[in-house]
């Protein structure tokens, strides 16, 4: 029987956790435990979601998929805390370095001045959305 397709703009949770067991299961088949945890810091002001860090840790590194602040609190020193903390709970864990991607109209500068060092960029016509990718030793 041909497999159905199925092409979609929506986030399928259902499919993410299928591809995450598939996965889990490859790596597993190689002899590699998953040891992957997220990491998620939450930053509220008298109550109201402002923004945060979504992150998760595996493998002893830590992977930042998301950091976000209101343009308000931008070099407010919110930003460098949330690092901060990530890369503390991070060392906890066991990690020996951080990496992460950015786009080039975002925060680059943010990151070198915290220490990470770019180690590869996918370049765009339009070179505001150059794709950088960072990292750092935490060891």
């Amino acid at each position: 029987m041909e497999p159905d397709y199925t092409l979609s703009n929506q986030d399928d949770p259902a499919l993410r956790e299928v591809l995450q067991a598939n996965f889990r299961a490859h790596a597993e088949s190689k002899g590699l435990v998953p040891d992957f945890q997220p990491l998620v810091i939450r930053l509220k002001r008298d109550g109201v979601l402002l923004g945060g860090m979504i992150a998760r840790t595996g493998r002893k590194w830590l992977f930042i998929d998301l950091l976000s602040l209101p343009m308000t609190e931008h070099g407010s020193g919110i930003g460098s805390r949330l690092m901060a903390m990530a890369e503390a709970e991070a060392i906890r864990r066991g990690c020996v370095g951080a990496f992460l991607n950015t786009i080039n109209f975002q925060a680059p500068g943010f990151y070198q001045k915290l220490g990470y060092e770019e180690f590869g960029r996918l370049p765009h016509d339009d070179p505001r959305l150059d794709r950088i990718w960072f990292r750092k030793s935490l060891a």
